[in-house]
């Protein structure tokens, strides 16, 4: 399969992956802020998220290649046809 670059394939993951980091720290400090522990949660919500954005993210690429292959913006190029070489010399 090849692959060319399309300007704005990039921009996908980078939006997942900051958005679901985003839904992440949001999330974290609603449960921080539900056990009435979000004083000081800071140390810990900013390296959890940013931990989370840096190994979801490479799932956020893999899934945004596969919907931009899923609606035809990736294609597999068509078989080549090999012709025989002649042997008529």
């Amino acid at each position: 399969m090849r692959f060319e670059r399309w300007n704005g394939s990039w921009t996908i993951a980078a939006v997942m992956g900051y958005g679901s980091g985003a839904l992440f720290a949001i999330a974290l400090g609603a449960w921080f802020l539900h056990h009435d522990m979000l004083r000081g949660s800071e140390k810990i919500i900013v390296p959890a998220t940013v931990l989370f954005t840096a190994c979801f993210y490479p799932a956020c690429k893999n899934l945004s290649m596969f919907m931009l292959w899923n609606n035809g913006f990736i294609t597999v190029d068509p078989p080549r046809i090999v012709q025989p070489p002649d042997e008529t010399g």
